[in-house]
């Protein structure tokens, strides 16, 4: 007996798989409006006394909520890269965005990083560091990591 092949098209074949066996993963979901990215602002400054430039960073989501980030001076063909791979990403979204931007500079990074953390704390209407966990009065020095004496934590209290 000879085999004819019969070829299924694709949707057909799909169809008949996934009557067996469901989807692993839920569907994607279409972003936040309250967290997504809508725009993007550099504000350049450069201090009277002594001279050094910066640039702030405005983050502005669709809902209107705005996270600030700083860093020092950033090059405008760098920002226009920073804008289109963020536009239309939450703004949970840093993994993401650290990965679609790994040859942007460390301080822009830094920056973008900021900006996204103020607009997820100003979401939840938390300061940042309530939504890592940390309790409140813990000075910047109980997270440094020291190799003389290690440093009482927070977790301590």
């Amino acid at each position: 007996m000879s085999r004819t092949n019969i070829r299924i098209p694709m949707q057909v074949r799909r169809a008949r798989l996934m009557a067996f066996a469901p989807p692993q993963a839920a569907p994607a979901a279409r972003p936040d409006p309250q967290l997504e990215i809508a725009s993007l602002r550099d504000y350049r400054l450069r201090e009277p006394v002594s001279g050094r430039s910066y640039t702030v960073l405005r983050l502005q989501t669709r809902g209107g909520l705005e996270g600030y980030g700083e860093c020092g001076e950033v090059n405008p063909r760098d920002l226009t890269g920073v804008l289109e791979a963020v536009r239309g990403k939450e703004a949970t979204q840093f993994a993401t965005v650290r990965y679609q931007l790994r040859n942007a500079p460390a301080g822009l990074m830094a920056a973008l990083n900021m900006a996204m953390l103020d607009v997820v704390g100003r979401s939840v209407k938390a300061p940042a560091y309530r939504f890592w966990g940390v309790r409140r009065g813990t000075s910047a020095a109980h997270w440094r990591r020291s190799k003389a004496r290690p440093i009482r934590s927070w977790h301590s209290r």
